[in-house]
């Protein structure tokens, strides 16, 4: 039996990243959680996850601060736990005033 991979959420807003969490949880993924920008990129340098789910809109490190660290990390590094050192794009989604996503972006 393979390992269960693994998925890192950061994002400030509590019950979002605990709902998500749970979900992820249920399908069979290991769930590790933060909620700023910061200690999110400790427990990625320091855990390597297979997967970031991050919130761009955070006070202290943003989400594309974290994104900007990772990148640098990754060049510096060949060997990655999963990823073999890649860092995928960031997909980005604002909503309207009702919650609605009326755009989605890539940042490259």
């Amino acid at each position: 039996m393979s390992p269960k991979k693994r998925i890192l959420i950061i994002d400030d807003e509590a019950d979002l990243a605990q709902v998500t969490g749970l979900i992820l949880e249920r399908e069979g993924f290991e769930i590790l959680v933060c909620s700023n920008g910061q200690d999110g990129l400790e427990v990625a340098l320091r855990e390597r996850p297979d997967v970031i789910l991050c919130d761009i809109v955070m006070p202290g490190l943003d989400g594309h601060e974290v994104l900007k660290a990772l990148r640098a990390d990754a060049r510096g590094h060949t060997e990655r736990r999963g990823s073999g050192g890649r860092v995928a794009r960031l997909l980005r989604a604002r909503h309207d005033q009702h919650g609605q996503a009326d755009d989605a972006k890539r940042s490259e």
